[in-house]
């Protein structure tokens, strides 16, 4: 039998005895959802699961829905119409395919096929909106209506489009009106009648659809003398359970009307849910209550801070059973616990129970059971625990006390039962004898050597074979033989005698069906030889397959088919083969929790139970498959010791850490429910295109520009979501399924264009597949050069070709001078062509020197006609008028300077080959001293210059020319702007990526458009300023050379008559700190 059915039957059978009362009873253990696992309010006020297989959480921060391993949140936002009405959930209710939430601002109806809200608000100029905003309960009829309670009235929806409501409240003046206006549960039961539960009592309707709604109400008179109801549920018997505030849970048959009150504690209901067999009633303030209906027997979970899986909260807003048997329990401030209802009962016996009856906190080490049925439990360095079953330990043996009970050491390694009842115990003080009717410990000797020299008093093992011999392992020397006569016998490690015991520390000792002695050391596996008084080793072997797996040999078991099965320390388990005298052997790479086995059992049904020091894996000795049992199954041991005992009822117990466990392999096996497949989101380029329901995709379409897909999945099985399983395809792509374990994620990266479909299959960890397959057709749609489209227009082409090129040799001796005729030409063309980009490479010189011819023509003239006026004028000049002639002459002179020094600068630029050296730049610092540089420009016409730019920004460039672009540039615009204007010179980061962005803004004279454009094309000439300044015309070309030299550009733009803004980047500087 495989072990996809084993596991749930193993899980349904696993007990932890111990002391323990029924108040507060943490037997069961709870799974905890809080904020580690996306929770953003721990307050869970309501909890459903839709048809897709995804939970819904109601909180006090919003909507939750979670997938069994991330929290998606849907909330109220802020100047957000579309989103949550309100952040507190109150409700939750589930019903075509919509989700309906209940909350303190009206009521929301979620879609859930794109996740789209719609209100339903309370308004008090309405009447025929909801009658309150704090929504309660919500049930939709048989006639398709949704019955909608609230904390001030009950209200009926008849048709969700129109969102008008029938308001319905209590009128003490009608008894067939509701007892109270304040709702707290809605029902609508198996035979289609509506209950509903108020502060007054339980209430049905009895009044027929379209007419006035009339209900038929319960009180004292009928024997309910409840009168706050906060839910009601039905069970499979049609029996109503109701959960009140003042009395409880109540009974209640609506066949007979007869009203019952279950024997359990009286505490206020919050919450109520009934399931099968099974009736959980969460309180406030005192846990949760089960209730098992058919005998009338409870429990109560409390929460206990110091129990890590106890129930998180004693007051429970919600619960919600879900079809894998998974409980999920919404607390008022600690999140959510959930608890797996197929599991066994059970109850830890440990040190989180009752001091007085718990099993010692420590290591077991030894286990026998009494003959009265008593347990006797030795403990590494804690000494002995005498437990009963039902009362939990009765009686504790320590060392170091001064009565009977005393031990000579508190670690006790094995116990052997006599015929006689009494109890042999080993111990790290000696071997004691235990009489159970006397209750008292008598040493017992069997040291060899009178002497003393050799005594041992540290005993691990102790066995008796057929012959009524004793064998006695100790720690370092060895086993002493005790015959029935009272002969002792000691056997050592001998060196040079192979036919001696291996090892001296001796863990176990054991005697088969046979009557063969085994001895488990820590040098290898020992087999007695009667006839020769001596030992078969049995020793590992790395080159021999056959050897045992490893030296130190922890445990034994002997199997019904009388197979030897043999445990080791860090080998895993080994089968011995008696025909060939060799092992076969398992380990972690077959599927074992860990190779540090510590003991063997063998279950009823023949599967061994093995406890290792990392949990306990069970093993079917036919499939050679493993499984481990996890908490989720009812296992809540972890680390077990060499303790194990087989009783005569069939069931096992096995020593852990504080505690014992007992597997009772008494139940019939049942397949676990196949889960089902959610696809939880969609990723194209690394981002989700997913606004809606993930699991509603059943199309995707991309370009071949986009073929990076990820698919994002999960599995409806939330019992152990950590072991859930996957395995996916995409088809026409993947040739088979591949497994992926537990990931829950796939990327397809650099997909060809076509037609594929992605298939996913979920499996839980119960070893069971989704019947169906998940599935989402994608389409990668191809360049437009590989649609069939330009295949066929190629395809004609190609034709075409064929047929010319056949014209052609047909034709071409006809055409031969025709082709040589062409080839001329095309050889002119190609030097006409040439020529044209010698031409062209020679225009901007061209045109630089046309400026430059231009501008130095003019003042040369001008000096020279000025000059030659003065010298031919038979006028004479007095001293001003000469003086004032001369500065004519100088700034003539000077402006000819200036364009000499341009056409120098330009002419280094262009035979300069070195790169520019580039240093850090504060921008702020390099406009202000271009200012300063003009200032007295500036105050003669009166300007203002403004600087904005922050303190922090930096450019990377060359000092001298970016400061001259910038003050070349300041300069033209001071020309330009009229008397008393304005020039703002400003900065900005990254205005473009990477880049400083400097304006030079006035509001002077501007230019056109035919300007601007000259100016790109380097064809301007001399312009004068508004004060007659007179311009060299090459100031624009220089600078627009040197910002290029700097790794930027320069951009103009400009109106006339309303300014001109001219724009340079240089590189940001983003290394200062």
């Amino acid at each position: 039998m495989g072990s996809g059915l084993w596991r749930p039957v193993l899980a349904a059978v696993l007990l932890s005895i111990g002391g323990g009362n029924v108040t507060g009873d943490v037997g069961a253990a709870f799974d905890h959802l809080d904020y580690r696992d996306g929770l953003v309010n721990s307050s869970i006020s309501a909890i459903v699961q839709d048809t897709d297989g995804f939970f819904w959480f109601g909180s006090q921060a919003g909507l939750h829905r979670y997938d069994g391993y991330s929290m998606e949140v849907i909330s109220s936002l802020p100047f957000d119409p579309d989103s949550l009405s309100h952040h507190l959930v109150q409700s939750l209710y589930y019903a075509d395919d919509a989700l309906w939430v209940g909350t303190y601002n009206g009521l929301n109806r979620l879609d859930l096929s794109d996740y789209r809200l719609q209100l339903f608000p309370s308004r008090e100029d309405d009447p025929y909106s909801l009658s309150n905003e704090i929504v309660t309960a919500v049930q939709r009829d048989a006639h398709g209506r949704y019955w909608v309670g609230t904390l001030d009235g009950l209200n009926r929806l008849d048709d969700p489009e129109s969102g008008r409501f029938t308001r319905i409240f209590a009128d003490p003046d009608d008894a067939q009106s509701l007892p109270h206006s304040t709702i707290r549960g809605i029902l609508l039961d198996s035979r289609d009648r509506l209950w509903v539960g108020s502060y007054g009592g339980l209430s049905l309707l009895v009044s027929a659809p379209g007419s006035i709604p009339r209900f038929r109400s319960f009180d004292a008179a009928d024997g309910f003398s409840a009168s706050y109801v906060m839910g009601i549920e039905e069970d499979d018997d049609g029996i109503l359970w109701i959960g009140t505030w003042d009395k409880g849970v109540v009974r209640f048959d609506p066949e007979q009307e007869v009203f019952s009150y279950p024997d359990m504690p009286t505490y206020p209901v919050y919450s109520l849910h009934a399931a099968g067999e099974m009736l959980y009633a969460g309180t406030w303030g005192n846990g949760m209550l089960e209730y098992h209906i058919p005998t009338g027997q409870y429990r109560q979970y409390l929460h206990d801070p110091l129990v890590r899986r106890s129930i998180g909260h004693n007051v429970i807003y919600s619960l919600f059973l879900d079809d894998s048997g998974i409980l999920w329990i919404g607390t008022n401030g600690n999140g959510i616990s959930r608890l797996n209802t197929h599991q066994s009962e059970f109850t830890l016996a440990h040190s989180q129970g009752d001091p007085d009856t718990a099993l010692t906190p420590s290591g077991v080490r030894a286990l026998v059971q009494l003959p009265e049925g008593d347990l006797l439990v030795g403990f590494q360095n804690h000494g002995i625990d005498r437990f009963r079953e039902g009362e939990g330990v009765i009686r504790r043996y320590r060392s170091g006390t001064d009565n009977a009970q005393e031990l000579p050491d508190g670690t006790v390694n094995d116990f052997l039962l006599r015929p006689d009842g009494t109890v042999l115990t080993a111990t790290n003080g000696g071997l004691l004898r235990y009489y159970p009717d006397q209750d008292r410990f008598e040493p017992v000797g069997y040291n060899p050597d009178p002497s003393g020299d050799v005594n041992e008093n540290i005993i691990y093992s102790l066995a008796e074979d057929r012959q009524g011999s004793l064998w006695i392992g100790t720690y370092t020397r060895g086993i002493v033989r005790r015959h029935p006569d009272g002969r002792l016998q000691r056997y050592e490690t001998i060196p040079g005698q192979p036919d001696s015991l291996s090892n001296n520390l001796v863990y176990q000792i054991f005697v088969d069906s046979r009557g063969t002695v085994w001895a488990g050391t820590n040098g290898g596996l020992n087999r007695y030889l009667p006839s020769s008084d001596s030992w078969q080793r049995y020793q590992h072997d790395p080159l021999d397959e056959g050897s045992i797996s490893n030296d130190s040999v922890s445990s034994f078991l002997e199997d019904s088919a009388g197979q030897l099965w043999v445990g080791t320390r860090a080998g895993g388990i080994n089968r011995y083969d008696p025909l060939s005298d060799s092992f076969v052997h398992w380990s972690t790479a077959d599927g074992l929790n860990s190779n540090a086995v510590m003991a063997i059992a063998e279950s009823l049904r023949g599967e061994l139970l093995i406890g290792t020091s990392n949990g306990m894996s069970v093993f079917d000795p036919n499939e050679q498959e493993f499984f481990a049992l996890a908490e989720a199954d009812g296992m809540h041991a972890r680390e077990f010791s060499g303790a194990v005992l087989s009783r005569d009822d069939g069931s096992v117990v096995f020593g852990a850490f504080g505690q014992l466990v007992v597997v009772q392999d008494t139940v019939t096996p049942a397949s676990p429910n196949p889960p089902g497949t959610l696809i939880t989101d969609v990723q194209v380029q690394n981002r989700s295109i997913i606004e809606g329901n993930p699991n509603r995709l059943e199309m995707l379409e991309v370009s071949y520009r986009q073929n990076w897909l990820a698919f994002w999945f999960s599995s409806t099985d939330y019992t152990q979501p950590q072991n859930n399983r996957f395995r996916y395809r995409m088809q026409g792509w993947d040739e088979d399924w591949i497994e992926i374990e537990h990931r829950r994620s796939v990327e397809y990266t650099n997909l060809p264009p076509g037609r594929y479909q992605f298939q996913v299959q979920a499996g839980n960890s119960y070893g069971a597949w989704d019947t169906a397959v998940r599935r989402v057709d994608v389409v990668i749609t191809p360049p437009f050069w590989q649609t069939t489209l330009f295949r066929a227009v190629l395809v004609l082409l190609i034709l075409g070709l064929s047929l010319a090129i056949n014209r052609y040799n047909t034709a071409r001796l006809r055409a031969l001078n025709q082709r040589l005729d062409e080839q001329v030409k095309e050889r002119t063309r190609e030097l006409s062509r040439i020529n044209e980009e010698l031409l062209e490479a020679n225009a901007v010189k061209d045109r630089f020197f046309s400026v430059v011819a231009h501008d130095l023509r003019g003042p040369i003239f001008g000096i020279a006609s000025y000059t030659a006026g003065l010298l031919d004028s038979d006028a004479t000049l007095d001293f001003d008028e000469a003086i004032g002639s001369l500065a004519t002459v100088r700034d003539t002179a000077v402006g000819l300077q200036q364009v000499l020094e341009h056409l120098l600068e330009w002419g280094d630029l262009q035979r300069s080959s070195e790169p520019v050296e580039l240093q850090t730049v504060r921008v702020t610092d390099m406009l202000g001293t271009a200012v300063d540089s003009f200032r007295g420009l500036i105050e003669t016409k009166q300007l203002s210059v403004d600087i904005e730019s922050s303190d922090d920004l930096y450019a990377s460039a060359a000092p001298h020319l970016l400061s001259g672009i910038v003050q070349n540039l300041l300069h033209n615009a001071i020309k330009f702007t009229p008397v008393r204007g304005r020039i703002i010179m400003g900065a900005v980061r990254e205005r473009v990526p990477g880049m400083v962005s400097i304006d030079i803004i006035d509001n002077g004279i501007g230019m056109t458009a035919r300007q601007v454009e000259a100016i790109h094309q380097h064809k301007a000439g001399s312009t004068v300023g508004t004060e007659g300044e007179k311009g060299s015309g090459l100031g624009l070309l220089l600078c627009m050379e040197q910002v290029k030299l700097l790794g930027g550009g320069l951009h103009i733009h400009s109106r006339v008559d309303q300014g001109t803004r001219v724009t340079i980047t240089v590189p940001l500087d983003t290394h200062v700190p």
